[in-house]
Protein backbone atom coordinates (compact mmCIF):
# COMPACT_ATOMS: atom_id res chain seq x y z
CA UNK A 1 0.00 0.00 0.00
CA UNK A 2 0.88 3.30 -1.00
CA UNK A 3 -0.30 6.44 0.43
CA UNK A 4 0.53 9.90 -1.76
CA UNK A 5 0.30 13.38 0.05
CA UNK A 6 -0.32 16.56 -1.96
CA UNK A 7 0.44 18.97 1.00
CA UNK A 8 -3.20 18.42 2.64
CA UNK A 9 -4.44 16.46 5.55
CA UNK A 10 -6.20 14.09 3.17
CA UNK A 11 -4.04 11.32 1.92
CA UNK A 12 -4.56 9.16 -1.08
CA UNK A 13 -4.80 5.65 -1.23
CA UNK A 14 -2.79 4.05 -4.49
CA UNK A 15 -2.45 0.67 -4.30
CA UNK A 16 0.95 -1.19 -4.78
CA UNK A 17 1.60 -3.52 -7.45
CA UNK A 18 3.24 -6.87 -6.62
CA UNK A 19 6.81 -6.12 -8.02
CA UNK A 20 6.64 -2.91 -5.64
CA UNK A 21 5.66 -4.87 -2.76
CA UNK A 22 8.47 -7.27 -3.41
CA UNK A 23 11.07 -4.39 -3.99
CA UNK A 24 9.42 -2.62 -0.80
CA UNK A 25 9.93 -5.57 1.21
CA UNK A 26 13.01 -6.56 0.11
CA UNK A 27 14.90 -2.63 0.72
CA UNK A 28 13.21 -3.34 4.41
CA UNK A 29 15.27 -6.39 4.91
CA UNK A 30 17.94 -4.99 3.59
CA UNK A 31 17.92 -2.16 6.04
CA UNK A 32 16.86 -4.72 8.65
CA UNK A 33 20.28 -6.48 7.30
CA UNK A 34 22.19 -3.41 7.37
CA UNK A 35 20.92 -2.43 11.54
CA UNK A 36 21.71 -5.81 12.50
CA UNK A 37 25.23 -5.73 10.96
CA UNK A 38 25.78 -1.84 12.82
CA UNK A 39 24.48 -3.18 15.86
CA UNK A 40 26.90 -6.18 15.29
CA UNK A 41 29.77 -3.83 15.10
CA UNK A 42 28.94 -1.38 17.96
CA UNK A 43 28.75 -3.72 20.24
CA UNK A 44 32.25 -5.27 18.97
CA UNK A 45 34.04 -2.18 19.28
CA UNK A 46 32.45 -2.03 22.51
CA UNK A 47 33.92 -5.24 23.63
CA UNK A 48 37.04 -4.13 21.76
CA UNK A 49 36.90 -1.48 24.03
CA UNK A 50 36.17 -2.87 27.37
CA UNK A 51 38.91 -5.35 26.56
CA UNK A 52 41.42 -2.69 26.01
CA UNK A 53 40.25 -0.27 29.00
CA UNK A 54 40.71 -3.66 31.00
CA UNK A 55 44.12 -4.32 29.57
CA UNK A 56 45.10 -0.17 30.17
CA UNK A 57 43.83 -0.83 33.92
CA UNK A 58 45.90 -4.04 34.68
CA UNK A 59 48.71 -2.83 32.87
CA UNK A 60 48.88 0.51 35.34
CA UNK A 61 48.07 -2.15 38.57
CA UNK A 62 51.43 -3.57 37.50
CA UNK A 63 53.15 -0.71 37.06
CA UNK A 64 52.03 0.97 40.53
CA UNK A 65 52.68 -2.18 42.23
CA UNK A 66 55.77 -2.54 40.69
CA UNK A 67 56.48 0.95 41.91
CA UNK A 68 55.26 0.34 45.46
CA UNK A 69 56.96 -2.94 45.73
CA UNK A 70 60.61 -0.78 44.57
CA UNK A 71 59.92 1.77 47.26
CA UNK A 72 59.35 -1.60 49.57
CA UNK A 73 62.32 -2.70 49.15
CA UNK A 74 64.19 0.64 48.82
CA UNK A 75 62.64 1.30 52.55
CA UNK A 76 64.13 -2.28 53.74
CA UNK A 77 67.51 -1.56 52.17
CA UNK A 78 67.78 1.90 53.98
CA UNK A 79 66.86 0.32 56.90
CA UNK A 80 69.35 -2.09 57.01
CA UNK A 81 71.75 0.15 55.81
CA UNK A 82 71.12 2.33 59.23
CA UNK A 83 71.71 -0.37 61.12
CA UNK A 84 74.86 -1.10 59.29
CA UNK A 85 75.93 2.07 60.15
CA UNK A 86 75.10 1.95 64.00
CA UNK A 87 77.04 -1.49 64.10
CA UNK A 88 80.28 0.26 62.35
CA UNK A 89 79.41 2.85 65.21
CA UNK A 90 79.27 0.62 68.06
CA UNK A 91 82.33 -1.21 67.17
CA UNK A 92 84.76 1.87 66.39
CA UNK A 93 83.67 3.07 70.08
CA UNK A 94 84.23 -0.29 71.61
CA UNK A 95 87.90 -0.42 69.24
CA UNK A 96 88.35 3.27 71.24
CA UNK A 97 87.47 1.95 74.61
CA UNK A 98 89.69 -0.05 74.27
CA UNK A 99 92.71 1.51 72.88
CA UNK A 100 91.95 3.64 75.99
CA UNK A 101 91.80 0.80 78.45
CA UNK A 102 95.40 0.14 77.07
CA UNK A 103 96.78 3.13 78.03
CA UNK A 104 99.52 3.31 80.88
CA UNK A 105 98.19 6.61 82.65
CA UNK A 106 94.82 4.51 82.28
CA UNK A 107 95.75 1.59 83.98
CA UNK A 108 97.37 3.58 86.87
CA UNK A 109 94.60 5.77 87.49
CA UNK A 110 92.58 2.52 87.50
CA UNK A 111 94.55 1.05 89.98
CA UNK A 112 94.98 3.96 92.12
CA UNK A 113 90.96 4.73 92.38
CA UNK A 114 89.44 1.55 91.93
CA UNK A 115 91.85 -0.94 93.21
CA UNK A 116 93.18 1.39 96.07
CA UNK A 117 96.92 0.42 95.30
CA UNK A 118 99.85 2.63 95.53
CA UNK A 119 103.18 2.69 94.70
CA UNK A 120 106.33 1.04 96.29
CA UNK A 121 107.88 3.28 98.25
CA UNK A 122 111.95 3.30 98.80
CA UNK A 123 111.77 1.06 101.56
CA UNK A 124 109.49 -1.66 100.38
CA UNK A 125 111.86 -1.56 97.22
CA UNK A 126 115.12 -4.56 97.45
CA UNK A 127 117.33 -5.18 94.71
CA UNK A 128 118.64 -8.58 93.48
CA UNK A 129 122.06 -8.75 92.11
CA UNK A 130 122.97 -12.46 91.90
CA UNK A 131 126.75 -11.25 90.46
CA UNK A 132 127.53 -9.95 93.66
CA UNK A 133 126.73 -13.29 95.51
CA UNK A 134 123.08 -12.13 96.64
CA UNK A 135 120.51 -15.27 97.39
CA UNK A 136 116.53 -15.35 98.11
CA UNK A 137 115.78 -16.70 101.53
CA UNK A 138 112.01 -18.27 101.95
CA UNK A 139 110.88 -18.38 105.37
CA UNK A 140 109.33 -22.03 105.97
CA UNK A 141 107.32 -21.38 108.69
CA UNK A 142 103.73 -20.41 107.05
CA UNK A 143 104.32 -23.00 103.94
CA UNK A 144 101.70 -24.82 102.70
CA UNK A 145 101.93 -28.57 101.47
CA UNK A 146 102.25 -27.43 97.95
CA UNK A 147 105.24 -25.07 98.71
CA UNK A 148 106.67 -28.51 100.23
CA UNK A 149 106.06 -30.10 97.27
CA UNK A 150 107.68 -27.63 95.17
CA UNK A 151 110.79 -27.23 97.23
CA UNK A 152 111.40 -31.62 97.44
CA UNK A 153 110.95 -30.92 93.76
CA UNK A 154 113.67 -28.81 93.03
CA UNK A 155 115.75 -30.22 95.23
CA UNK A 156 115.53 -33.29 93.45
CA UNK A 157 115.86 -31.85 90.18
CA UNK A 158 118.45 -30.09 91.13
CA UNK A 159 120.15 -33.00 92.77
CA UNK A 160 120.05 -34.74 89.51
CA UNK A 161 121.18 -31.78 87.27
CA UNK A 162 124.13 -32.01 89.65
CA UNK A 163 125.00 -36.05 88.53
CA UNK A 164 124.27 -35.60 84.50
CA UNK A 165 127.42 -32.70 84.99
CA UNK A 166 129.59 -34.85 86.77
CA UNK A 167 128.77 -37.96 84.11
CA UNK A 168 129.53 -35.20 81.47
CA UNK A 169 133.08 -33.75 83.23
Amino acid sequence: MMYVSDGSLARQYIPETKEEAAARKKRELEKAKEQKLKLKAVKKSRKKLIVSILAILSMGFLVIYGQVRNYELQMLIDDTNSQIAEVQDQKSRAILELEQSRNLTQIEQTATEELGMSKATQDQITYFNPEKGDTVVRSMDNSSAVDKVVEQSSSFFDGLLEKIRNIFS
